[in-house]
């Protein structure tokens, strides 16, 4: 394995993307992982903005794993969903809806 690297969203909770750079078949890719606020809709918007421009920093490709925390059809979504087809950033998955906080009587 090669370098490990870590970058803390500047909203929101404690939140970060982290990832590891690998080399398989000679072939040079930057595995990421992350978990967005699971509140606030809008520390999620501001932090799928922060992932997109940190990923997009990267030459080789990129795997973005984790947990938006969003609905397809979000700002949060499209935000990475738009980047990855702009450019080649591969999306794995990805947990696709809103946690709410749950209420027991």
């Amino acid at each position: 394995m090669g370098a490990t690297y870590r970058y803390e969203f500047s909203i929101g909770d404690p939140r970060t993307v982290g990832g590891a750079t690998v080399v398989v078949n000679g072939r040079t890719i930057n595995f990421m992982s992350t978990h967005l606020d699971w509140v606030y809709e809008s520390n999620r918007i501001t932090q799928a903005g922060e992932l997109v421009s940190y990923a997009s920093g990267f030459a080789e490709d990129r795997i973005i794993t984790g947990d938006l925390n969003g609905t397809p059809g979000t700002t949060e979504i499209n935000t990475v969903a738009s980047a990855a087809v702009a450019n080649p950033i591969r999306l794995a998955a990805f947990r696709l809806f809103m946690m709410r906080p749950h209420v027991v009587d």
